[in-house]
């Protein structure tokens, strides 16, 4: 009989612990409440290097539905206030070796530089964006 109210006691606290941590957990979580803005605030806000390099999938969809993907290194580095980045297309073997640079200024009054590399052709073609 003790160990049944024993056991009983033991089920009874870590129930009380239990709700009192859902709840303090509950108030924490609606004290915390951000919105999307704030959200996309302290992502932008966030340090993240200057420098990154990374390994993407770009998958292409026509209107039948027909599917095409290609594979792209990119590199990237942040200098001052402008990014340069650098992608180069491994697969397929028809695109492989093409490049893209860009260089990403933060002046809102000066057009980005852009520069396509085909290797096909060994040429480069620089692309001008006038807004």
């Amino acid at each position: 009989m003790e160990a049944t109210r024993t056991t009983k006691r033991n089920i009874f606290v870590c129930f009380s612990f239990l709700l009192q941590l859902l709840l303090a957990n509950g108030t924490v979580a609606w004290a915390d409440e951000m919105t999307a803005k704030t959200v996309m605030k302290k992502v932008d806000a966030r340090d993240d290097g200057d420098r990154s390099i990374a390994e993407m999938t770009m998958l292409l969809i026509d209107r039948h539905g027909k599917q095409r993907s290609r594979t792209i290194r990119s590199f990237s580095l942040d200098k001052a206030d402008d990014t340069y980045s650098l992608m180069f297309f491994l697969t397929p073997a028809d695109v492989t070796g093409t490049g893209f640079l860009t260089y990403d200024y933060d002046e809102t009054t000066r057009d980005d530089d852009q520069w396509l590399y085909l290797p096909a052709l060994k040429k480069n073609q620089a692309h001008c964006d006038k807004r």
